[in-house]
């Protein structure tokens, strides 16, 4: 059975106006390469501009993850189809200190529609890179 997984991260929103979890970076990461695991068909995962290079190093160089398995993407977030509309409803202030950001809420259901060839997979899902922590699967799993 062929399984696409698509995610994201986004580590270093926090005190912005999108909003995010502090101090995420090292989590996130870690919690993907416990998600790689489960032997997906493939991983798509969204990411900034400014956080491409270092995630392609950590995982294909440090980690020696197959790019043919782990595919980046980038998308920055204010590219979001509803961009404009989400902005013009937030309180700014208080988004620079929630743990949520909207625009990565609201896009999952966008990038799926920007994947060529979906249809070549029996299962795909949305999982949160961050998902896997010790919390819930121990680190044997």
């Amino acid at each position: 059975m062929k399984t696409l997984l698509i995610t994201s991260i986004y580590s270093d929103l926090w005190g912005t106006e999108f909003g995010g979890r502090p101090s995420r970076d090292y989590h996130y990461r870690a919690s993907l390469l416990s998600i790689l695991k489960l032997v997906p068909t493939k991983v798509i995962c969204f990411t900034s501009k400014r956080e491409l290079r270092s995630l392609e190093k950590y995982f294909y160089k440090k980690n020696k993850i197959n790019p043919n398995l782990l595919e980046f993407r980038t998308f920055e977030l204010n590219e979001s189809k509803y961009f404009d509309l989400i902005y013009s409803k937030k309180d700014i202030d208080k988004m620079k200190t929630i743990d949520r950001c909207f625009e990565i809420q609201y896009n999952k259901f966008f990038w799926f529609d920007i994947i060529d060839n979906t249809d070549q997979y029996d299962r795909v899902y949305w999982i949160d890179a961050g998902l896997s922590h010790s919390g819930l699967f121990p680190k044997e799993h």
